[in-house]
């Protein structure tokens, strides 16, 4: 660690931030900064990162030897937006210290602190170098023009006669030397917009990061009184808003020995202005609430409908953007979706309000460079398939897996991409499972089941001499072959029709209510075993009664 003595810095409280302190003593007297009071500047280095979904808690250390005395240390080229309520300064040493007072300040910062922006700000500052030598270099052709024009104005102005031989060979030489200053000029001229158009993108992507803005950072001063000379190790930390992580799964079935293996991982986006180099990197499930107050229930008022305008509020427009903005951001995190081919587990720490998990080595992860990927951990266990067949929706038999969270800790919602035997079928979405709960996943459909559906058959008749009634009966069918050389069992869901009104008599025909699992809503389930090689209808038949002077609905 290195130590700089400075001198010159003016001092401007903003407010004593929170701290926590271990040896450490807090002065309630006043202070001001003094002539007495040494400054040196920390040079810190980021050791551990604690990341939540919306935000980070960042920790920085150094090493540093006091004498007796007043100090006002100096933490500097810190994040612009960093959370000024939650600095925290630590110190352990061989004495105490006194802590009397702590603010920060922006400044501006002649390079970003960030790799990926003072990368950038060095491309441009080369590319403009490149564009300004291509301009010196026109003007130089358009110098060398007006020479040869002055040349050729004072050989025809003379006053000495030329020959007919000297005039041929200034004509020649005029013509060599424009045709190749012409061609060295429009040579130039597309080198110099070519190296226009790659500066121009060059300050398109600083801006879109936010290079402009960002070209600030935060200063935090921190006045201590040292009882006794000695070193300290010294701890800075703070939160910052603008980083994140998302759970992210991927899913693979092996058909051949029937095992799920489930890839839990995170999704890690950082645009904090800071490069964060070989850091311990801890990712945190628990949500920020604010804390000391609990709900309060508002009073449940019933009174007579007033109707109001139709009127389209601010707030529902912002959540319609936000809906959109969500919709496009689910699809841009199902089509960046990676994850590490050799994945190392994180250890994991389980509690009642959060899970954390550590990563077994340390990671760098440069601002503004997008996202990336970690593992968190992996289960394989056995699973339970199903061959689906939904004809309400579906042409086609679906294939199911299903599988239960072995973990002792919530997996939390996130996208999910999956694989059959290790070939990518598709993405969607894995809900919160909890410590044992269960979950079924779509994984793709069955190409060795063809399904046919049936013309639908309706009829209609009238009967009764006093109490007229109409009765309809309704057939649905559809053909299941089956063209393995083994057995398939099929699992049917389907509905049947319920009568709301008690005029409205149902009688089911088909399928045999004895063989089908049905609830209460009518939704039932069938299971039929198909032959290897054969084909089998299953048949959907009932029939309405109701009054003839009555129209059915949802039929």
């Amino acid at each position: 660690m290195h130590i700089k003595n400075l001198s010159g810095l003016q001092k401007t409280a903003l407010g004593i931030s929170t701290f926590c302190f271990s040896s450490i003593f807090f002065s309630t007297m006043g202070f001001s900064a003094s002539a007495q009071a040494e400054i040196k500047q920390i040079e810190s280095q980021i050791s551990q990162v604690t990341l939540y979904q919306q935000q980070a808690k960042v920790e920085r250390h150094a090493e540093i030897e006091l004498s007796k005395g007043q100090h006002e240390l100096v933490f500097s080229a810190l994040p612009q937006y960093l959370d000024e309520a939650s600095l925290q300064f630590n110190a352990n040493g061989s004495s105490p210290l006194t802590v009397l007072s702590i603010d920060s300040e922006l400044q501006a910062a002649e390079q970003h602190s960030g790799s990926v922006l003072r990368d950038l700000q060095q491309q441009i500052t080369a590319q403009q170098a490149i564009v300004q030598q291509h301009q010196d270099k026109l003007a130089e052709l358009d110098n060398q023009f007006n020479l040869l024009q002055l040349l050729q104005q004072s050989r025809l102005n003379s006053d000495t006669q030329q020959s007919f031989e000297d005039f041929s060979r200034l004509q020649q030489f005029s013509r060599t030397s424009y045709t190749q200053l012409s061609a060295e000029k429009r040579s130039t001229q597309t080198e110099l917009e070519a190296q226009q158009q790659k500066l121009a993108q060059l300050e398109q992507n600083y801006q879109r990061l936010g290079g402009e803005q960002q070209n600030m950072q935060r200063l935090v001063r921190v006045q201590i009184q040292a009882a006794t000379d000695g070193k300290q190790q010294l701890s800075l930390a703070y939160n910052i808003f603008n980083a994140s992580w998302q759970p992210q799964y991927q899913l693979n079935y092996n058909s051949k020995n029937k095992q799920l293996d489930l890839q839990y991982g995170a999704k890690i986006q950082q645009n904090s202005g800071e490069d964060w180099s070989n850091v311990k990197l801890i990712l945190s499930s628990a949500r920020q609430v604010e804390v000391g107050n609990v709900p309060e229930i508002s009073p449940w008022l019933i009174d007579f409908y007033q109707p109001q305008p139709l009127a389209i509020t601010q707030a529902a427009k912002d959540k319609k953007l936000s809906l959109q903005g969500l919709d496009q951001a689910e699809t841009a995190i199902q089509a960046e979706l990676t994850m590490a081919a050799a994945p190392q587990t994180a250890e994991v720490e389980s509690g009642i309000v959060a899970s954390s998990f550590t990563l077994p080595s340390a990671v760098s992860i440069a601002s503004q460079q997008g996202s990336q990927s970690v593992i968190i951990a992996s289960t394989s266990q056995e699973a339970k398939t199903e061959y689906a067949f939904y004809p309400e929706f579906q042409d086609n038999i679906l294939i199911t897996v299903s599988g239960q969270n072995q973990q002792d800790y919530p997996l939390l919602g996130g996208t999910l991409r999956t694989a059959y035997d290790g070939k990518i079928v598709g993405s969607g979405y894995l809900p919160t499972l909890l410590p044992g709960e269960a979950f079924t996943q779509l994984i793709g459909e069955d190409q060795t089941i063809s399904v046919k559906a049936e013309p639908v058959k309706r009829s209609q008749e009238s009967g009764g001499l006093i109490n007229k009634t109409n009765k309809i009966r309704l057939e649905t069918g559809y053909t299941l072959q089956n063209n393995r050389t083994e057995s398939v069992d099929v699992v049917v869901y389907d509905r049947l029709p319920q009568a709301v009104n008690q005029a409205i008599k149902v009688n089911i025909l088909a399928p045999d209510t004895k063989a089908a699992t049905i609830d209460d809503n009518g939704r039932y389930q069938q299971k039929i075993t198909l032959a290897p090689n054969s084909k089998q209808t299953i048949n959907k038949i009932f029939t309405l009664e109701y009054p003839q002077d009555q129209m059915l609905s949802g039929l």
